[in-house]
């Protein structure tokens, strides 16, 4: 996460990220004509470009063949403060999850940060051991955030295979929450990765809140969640519908 602390900053701007591997990095563009976008835009350059310099230049790069040489940046903001978790909801939440943003997404709504051993965010991850630190966190806590990054990462790569061998090795290790009184379990993603076009897409993204009551459905998957008793929800509704069914 880059920070950039100024009066007449802007959000307006432009990626540096191509989003395509092999293509070159693009310069950050102001998205209007305002003075506060075009000076973002303007500082954020030369910063890059006295980022790379610095990369470029260092002795540990210098002995890679792939060397790590330029920061890509994406999604511009505005920090603004909301709510914690907490405040808005009134249950105490943790995150266990091993990507920076989504720790720090984490960190932002007051949730308490538990690291997993040997987590990442490749088909290496210690899936078995992340699962494990969000049961025993839910002993102690009344919400637990669980991400797991590897499926989006072989969808971008193109790799089918590998996302086919990660969600295999996912469904396995779901096990360990079997039996688990009093707990709503809920499987969803922030959005669909088409493994054909190496890229998000815009495919309704299935999901699944378990706990006592069934519908039938025994398979989770774009086809069988059509079939479910949940319908299509949007995803600011993802939150009531889960305190409804654990009536909170």
């Amino acid at each position: 996460m880059l920070i950039l602390r100024e009066k007449n900053l802007s959000e307006k701007i432009t990626d540096s990220d191509p989003h395509e591997v092999g293509k070159r990095v693009k310069k950050v563009l102001p998205k209007n004509k305002s003075k506060e976008a075009t000076f973002t835009a303007k500082v954020l350059n030369e910063f890059l470009e006295k980022a790379h310099l610095i990369l470029k230049n260092h002795p540990l790069n210098k002995k890679k063949r792939l060397p790590a040489n330029y920061l890509l940046v994406r999604g511009a903001g505005k920090f603004k403060k909301i709510p914690s978790f907490y405040q808005k909801y009134k249950l105490r939440a943790a995150c266990v999850a091993r990507g920076a943003l989504y720790k720090g997404l984490g960190e932002i709504l007051g949730m308490k940060f538990v690291k997993a051993k040997r987590a990442t965010e490749f088909l290496n991850t210690n899936l078995k051991g992340k699962f494990e630190t969000a049961k025993k966190t839910l002993k102690k806590t009344d919400f637990v955030f669980l991400h797991i990054k590897a499926a989006d990462t072989f969808g971008e790569d193109g790799n089918f295979y590998g996302k086919k061998a990660f969600l295999e090795k996912f469904d396995k290790n779901l096990k360990i929450f079997r039996n688990l009184k009093n707990v709503l379990i809920v499987i969803t993603g922030d959005h669909s990765t088409c493994s054909m076009l190496k890229s998000h897409c815009k495919n309704p993204v299935p999901i699944v809140m378990y706990g006592k009551k069934k519908n039938g459905v025994e398979k989770f998957g774009e086809r069988a969640c059509q079939k479910g008793g949940l319908g299509k929800i949007k995803g600011l509704d993802v939150m009531p519908k889960i305190l409804a069914l654990a009536k909170r």
